[in-house]
């Protein structure tokens, strides 16, 4: 339970609670085990029941579909005699990976993600597996058991971050899933921890973006999701944007003339623009007092006050809104002058002050508005379909992005692999063996990276190249990946930790540099074999991409 709760986001899992374990534990209860002498897979042709010969050898361990289920192990499995590539936890493994699979019929999950953790497991005396789990950092029961956003500390999509909202004012909560902008620009997902909910703008407050310690930002570094979940009697659970949007009537037929005019239901074009006007200028004066101090906050507030009036943000409401942010940017000259109100002033020129910040704002604000509505398009058509309001962002408030890579990345990634293979080999030439060792070593890592990020918004953070390929959706790439890895990698170059580390987190008395030196030829033949099998492959199949787009 603890290991399939702890992929489960990351690598579609099965979604499960600790109240599955009885069912689970009962599953692998009855499960009988019996020994034979031997082993082998037979091949028959269904129509004539006759047997084809065919060159699969003898297995170690096989899973009987009897009723309960018998998992059969090979006699001589243990015997040091044996020639074996695999140790024996590893046949009984994928046993145990095929009961996971009939256990949960329903999808093709990947359920080789927890082979590696599962073979310590069976390596292991019953009261040591809670060790080895906490070994491998798999979270705990408690911590598993506590409602935790799956995503957090993960970079926001494009689509995402186009439809956030900017109102510095919004309200907030303990636990609240939020947009964090960190010092890059980049947009995480965050959580909301120990607020009051009567912070301002100005205030400092807790968040947690997946790192070990909490980290204290200003409120004015977080931007909020539009998404919520209606929970009335007749409209139960339904999935919206916004409160006024219509769920159950809308269609995709309807309206037409304004495809965005349902998401933007907000009441705060209610009101004359005298009323804004006033309501504006008391938020305007009474944050530049807390902040004409902190220049850089200052304007984060400013730019969060226009992107929340922006004509271009406001579809439907362009004329008033167009009016407000005039209003705001003149309003912005005056208060840092220290000019009084003047009721009477034209707000019709955006006059030269700060000139340039107002049109990197208003440039920002068109940008996004393409992007959102292709989001809100996307939104439309999506949510008809039978499992949407099933997503697992909508538990947490959060709206599901539509984009289904990250080509850009993916590009930087090859890249950076093309830079490391260079040095791989600059280093090699000029002696220094463990170097090249190690940047052939990330050549392997960032291409494969490169290739996670064709299919998905983000990668994995670990060195396990292996648990990587596994992961990646059934693609013609991932077997020539795996079989690279598995037989053209020479083994010096395979596990991280033991070129990083080799003879320094143990002391063997052995050097480092005189066990590379010794095995220069077997790094110049992994660099030779890594240019071939990984970045060559890898740039065919991201240009395919990159060709379509």
């Amino acid at each position: 339970i603890r290991l399939i709760k702890h992929y489960q986001e990351r690598f579609n899992l099965p979604p499960i609670t600790n109240k599955d374990f009885d069912v689970l534990h009962d599953f692998f209860k009855h499960m009988k085990i019996q020994c034979f002498s031997n082993i082998q897979t037979e091949i028959v042709d269904k129509a004539s029941g006759s047997k084809i010969d065919s060159n699969l050898g003898a297995r170690k361990s096989v899973l009987k579909s009897q009723n309960p289920l018998i998992m059969g192990l090979e006699h001589g499995m243990l015997s040091p005699e044996v020639e074996d590539s695999k140790v024996p936890e590893e046949h009984i493994c994928s046993v145990i990976i095929e009961m996971l699979s009939r256990k949960y019929p329903e999808k093709d999950y990947q359920w080789e993600i927890l082979e590696k953790c599962i073979s310590k497991l069976l390596k292991s005396s019953p009261d040591k597996m809670t060790e080895v789990l906490d070994r491998e950092n798999i979270e705990s029961m408690e911590k598993l058991a506590a409602d935790k956003f799956g995503r957090i500390g993960e970079i926001i999509p494009e689509d995402v971050i186009s439809i956030l909202v900017h109102d510095p004012f919004n309200p907030i909560k303990d636990k609240m899933i939020v947009a964090y902008q960190d010092q890059d620009g980049i947009f995480r997902y965050a959580s909301i921890e120990n607020c009051s909910g009567d912070e301002k703008p100005s205030s400092f407050l807790s968040i947690d973006i997946g790192e070990t310690e909490m980290k204290q930002v200003q409120l004015l570094d977080i931007l909020f999701f539009p998404l919520f979940r209606t929970k009335d009697s007749q409209n139960r659970g339904a999935v919206s944007l916004f409160v006024g949007e219509r769920s159950q009537e809308h269609t995709s037929g309807e309206s037409d003339k304004n495809s965005e005019s349902f998401i933007n239901d907000d009441k705060k074009f209610a009101r004359d623009l005298k009323e804004i006007f006033d309501d504006v200028r008391k938020k305007l004066e009474g944050n530049y007092k807390l902040l004409k101090h902190e220049e850089k906050s200052w304007l984060k507030f400013v730019r969060r006050m226009l992107f929340t009036w922006h004509p271009d943000k406001n579809p439907g409401f362009e004329d008033k809104a167009t009016e407000v942010v005039k209003f705001i940017q003149n309003e912005v000259e005056r208060i840092e002058k220290g000019l009084p109100p003047d009721n009477d002033r034209s707000y019709s020129d955006f006059g030269n002050f700060r000139e340039d910040f107002f049109r990197d704002c208003n440039d920002s604000a068109r940008e996004q508005r393409y992007e959102r509505h292709n989001y809100y398009q996307h939104f439309q058509r999506q949510r008809n379909q039978e499992d949407f309001e099933q997503n697992y962002d909508f538990q947490w408030n959060v709206p599901p992005s539509f984009k289904t890579n990250n080509l850009e990345a993916a590009r930087l990634c090859l890249e950076v692999a093309k830079s490391h293979l260079k040095a791989s080999k600059d280093n090699l030439n000029a002696g220094h063996n463990m170097v090249a060792a190690y940047m052939c070593r990330m050549v392997v890592e960032m291409c494969v990276k490169s290739v996670e990020l064709t299919c998905t918004r983000t990668y994995t953070k670990t060195h396990d190249i292996k648990q990587i390929i596994v992961s990646l959706p059934e693609m013609e790439i991932k077997e020539d990946l795996l079989v690279a890895w598995r037989e053209n990698v020479p083994n010096i170059l395979k596990n991280y930790s033991d070129i990083f580390y080799k003879g320094l987190n143990r002391y063997t008395g052995e050097d480092p540099r005189e066990f590379f030196q010794l095995h220069q030829g077997e790094i110049k033949e992994g660099i030779k074999q890594v240019d071939r099998d990984f970045v060559n492959i890898c740039e065919d199949h991201l240009l395919k991409f990159e060709n379509n787009c």
